[in-house]
């Protein structure tokens, strides 16, 4: 999987807690200083967090680039 859905991506700062933070670092196995890819519903940007701070219970990210990404089929269906 390329990217994570997040209803909170494109803020500056996130913090990650519950059953997002147990889903990127204990399924997904990212670690602290690493670059992972969020988006949100509402646009068609993705959005790259660097992972600053790890905690057991949460973890924060800070916003390092954003990019137009539009998801759309290859092949006209109809």
């Amino acid at each position: 999987m390329q990217y994570l859905f997040l209803e909170k991506a494109g803020e500056q700062n996130l913090i990650l807690s519950g059953d997002e933070h147990r889903y990127i670092f204990k399924v997904r196995r990212h670690h602290e200083g690493e670059t992972m890819a969020l988006r949100n519903l509402r646009d068609e940007q993705i959005y790259f967090y660097k992972i600053t701070i790890l905690d057991k219970k949460e973890a924060t990210l800070s916003l390092e680039n954003i990019k137009l990404l539009e998801v759309k089929a290859k092949k006209k269906l109809h």
